[in-house]
């Protein structure tokens, strides 16, 4: 909306009276009547920009939101919180009010403008004029003031779903002397499996407040660490150990976050699952995907490879899926061809002479024989015996898991030589395109 026309500077009306009353010329008939009509055009001119401003500002504030429901249970469970969440006092100026329903639908009004988590975070640690030891203490804030009203919801009997990838932040606007800005957090998303059993005494709404306040409090300390890991890259919590489905959670929600944090991150998980394998293995390939060709060994290896190693390395020394079990689903093998796959390539890149130019972005760049032959193209002998290895392993990993039927990734597919890939992948190389 266009802000309307300014007119030229208007005094205070207190300014003009003083004004007239250190002149010392003569009142003349004529100048009070011009004076009188200066003042009252003075005293409706602030009054219309105000209403204008009023107006505009409650045309900015209404936000409303449409609801949709499942099954009537689901609806009448909505209705039932919205409603006794706005006869708490401490929670009702941060939770939607309801302003129409239908059938299946409801309109919730917010008070305050609401931002996913994510938005928050990102603002919490790039304030140029703050560094990120305040981020975090920011962070810290958030995380006590939503464990504390987790206990309050919960009861009150109310399900709160505490997921970081729906949670939504208020805005409290600063009030100059009075109060800073701050992000407060905002109740609108509820555990609507809950609905079936409102009535049900039988429910443990204690149990329920403990796993909620537990998922919350482990979500938000692998935040902690995403920020602490940007302010010190090699950051050591040898007591942080997060579970690796709270990682795959947080890293598959939050897609921007820099190498630098995530890479610190994964190597502090000590237990090793399927989805933490692909993570992995996809987040390696971003870096792989932007190698280009060079015709020369650079004295120093890109700095960023050696990281990717030692984290891909330590993810394989986890071991638990790192096994050719009948057990093992294709997803699993999947994932630990993956981790072999990626794992070679980085080697590759941080011990070839040369990467030719057909193996640009690393297309096609990992085999998985090399001949004694082949040992002058690399900076020695012994990091040669490195590729072969890892090579020679992640051919192992793709035979398995093309026998059982399974399939690569297609990003993580392009890194592997197609004269070296089994049949099995040529034929799902094309279902896939056709497909």
């Amino acid at each position: 909306m266009n802000s309307p026309p300014t007119s030229s500077k208007r005094h205070p009306l207190h300014a003009i009276g003083a004004g007239h009353a250190n002149t010392r010329r003569l009142e003349t008939p004529l100048l009070k009547k011009i004076a009188q009509g200066r003042i009252s055009k003075n005293r409706s001119a602030p009054a219309s920009r105000l209403e204008f401003v009023a107006s505009r500002q409650q045309t900015r504030q209404l936000n409303i939101e449409t609801r949709k429901f499942d099954n009537p249970q689901q609806f009448q469970y909505a209705v039932h919180v919205f409603t006794k969440l706005a006869r708490i006092p401490h929670l009702s100026t941060r939770a939607p009010k309801i302003c129409g329903q239908d059938l299946n639908r409801l309109e919730i009004e917010l008070k305050y403008p609401a931002y996913p988590l994510w938005r928050v975070f990102d603002r919490l640690l790039k304030r140029p004029y703050r560094n990120e030891q305040l981020g975090v203490k920011d962070l810290r804030q958030l995380r006590e003031d939503l464990l504390s009203n987790i206990s309050i919801l919960y009861d009150s009997q109310i399900a709160f779903d505490a997921d970081v990838s729906t949670l939504r932040m208020a805005h409290r606007s600063a009030r100059p002397s009075i109060r800073p800005s701050k992000f407060l957090p905002f109740f609108d998303t509820f555990d609507l499996g809950v609905s079936t059993q409102q009535n049900d005494d039988s429910i443990n709404w204690a149990e329920l407040r403990d796993s909620a306040i537990r998922k919350a409090q482990s979500q938000f300390d692998v935040l902690e660490f995403l920020a602490l890991a940007k302010a010190t890259p090699e950051i050591r919590a040898p007591e942080f150990a997060p579970d690796p489905e709270t990682v795959v959670h947080i890293l598959s929600s939050y897609t921007t976050i820099s190498s630098i944090q995530v890479n610190p991150l994964l190597r502090h998980v000590n237990k090793r699952t399927a989805e933490f394998d692909h993570l992995t293995a996809k987040h390696i390939a971003g870096l792989l995907q932007a190698m280009t060709f060079r015709n020369f060994q650079p004295q120093r290896p890109d700095p960023r490879l050696p990281n990717d190693r030692d984290t891909v390395t330590h993810v394989l020394r986890l071991g638990s899926n790192d096994t050719l079990a009948a057990s093992c689903s294709g997803y699993q093998l999947a994932g630990r061809a993956a981790l072999w796959v990626v794992y070679t390539a980085i080697l590759i890149h941080m011990y070839a002479n040369v990467i030719e130019v057909g193996n640009d972005y690393s297309r096609g760049l990992v085999e998985f024989e090399y001949s004694d032959e082949l040992a002058d193209s690399f900076t020695s002998w012994e990091n040669f015996s490195l590729v072969s290895e890892a090579a020679r392993k992640a051919g192992e990993a793709v035979r398995t898991l093309y026998a059982s039927g399974g399939d690569l990734d297609p990003d993580i597919r392009s890194f592997i030589n197609k004269n070296c890939l089994p049949p099995a992948a040529h034929k799902a190389k094309s279902r896939s395109r056709k497909g």
